[in-house]
């Protein structure tokens, strides 16, 4: 079992310089973890690259589509931490719109 941090989580999701390693390192894993926390902060971070021009609205949308269906397929595990904090935040990310 591994445990993936956002930042190389969102690497599996855009195209950034070590984003092909990642891949090759996942694949060789039977499970992998993604915390609630992870969720949270690649969701942040979606967010923030349409602000900041870095996607468009489409593409964040694109983004946090794909977001979960890669949580939904092998080696991928979601652990929820402990406490309702990481849940609902993720809720509120999920329910407020991307511009």
């Amino acid at each position: 079992m591994t445990y993936i941090d956002t930042s190389s989580f969102i690497k599996l999701l855009l195209v950034e310089p070590e984003s092909e390693e990642i891949e090759k390192a996942i694949g060789a894993l039977d499970v992998v973890v993604v915390t609630s926390l992870t969720r949270l902060e690649a969701k942040v971070q979606a967010r923030g690259f349409v602000a900041g021009g870095r996607l468009d609205s489409r593409a964040g949308r694109r983004f946090e589509a794909d977001m979960r269906q890669l949580l939904n397929e092998a080696p991928f595990c979601i652990y929820q931490l402990e406490g309702s904090i990481f849940e609902t935040a993720i809720r509120q990310q999920e329910a407020s719109i991307v511009q």
